[in-house]
């Protein structure tokens, strides 16, 4: 029964008129409890404009990036796999993995900023009686993902041939 008593005197205190007019003046939230401060029902209304202005959409739109696999012109050509692992990698270090189709195009649905792009395969030729592995490397950077640009890189890729013992 006391604290019905209490929690019935904190309401009256807190719409009892203020000395400029209207009601509220009850103990202030802001200094410390004396009077003249932002009484409660004031705050509450602060707090549902603050609240309502704070209220936007974060949607984070996704832009489409086209990495192209390039490989450069040698006389022992390209991988025999058309499906190359490609890794993109953005400023915070979050990697995100696709392979390129028959085309040769790996692509990526990825938020606006700036990426690294890169690709490394092996190739083992034993078709011959000298065997021969290769080694396809590639490195694309700062690759800049906007909404309002084209989106479509080229990666160099180098080979390197290295016979094997066997």
């Amino acid at each position: 029964m006391k604290i019905l008593s209490n929690i019935k005197k904190v309401v009256a205190k807190l719409f009892q008129p203020l000395p400029w007019g209207g009601v509220g003046g009850g103990p202030s939230l802001l200094c410390g409890g004396v009077g003249g401060g932002l009484s409660l029902p004031w705050f509450g209304v602060g707090v549902g404009f603050l609240l309502a202005a704070c209220s936007y959409d974060e949607s984070l739109e996704l832009c489409q990036l086209q990495v192209r696999v390039a490989y450069e012109q040698t006389s022992f050509g390209e991988p025999q796999d058309a499906h190359v692992r490609v890794e993109l990698k953005d400023q915070n270090a979050q990697v995100f993995v696709d392979s390129t189709a028959t085309d040769r195009i790996a692509r990526f649905l990825v938020p606006p900023g700036i990426y690294e792009a890169s690709t490394s395969a092996a190739y083992l030729d034993t078709t011959e009686t000298t065997w021969w592995r290769y080694t396809f490397n590639g490195i694309r950077s700062q690759i800049i993902v906007s909404p309002d640009s084209l989106n479509m890189v080229d990666m160099p890729v180098k080979v390197a041939r290295k016979r094997v013992v066997h």
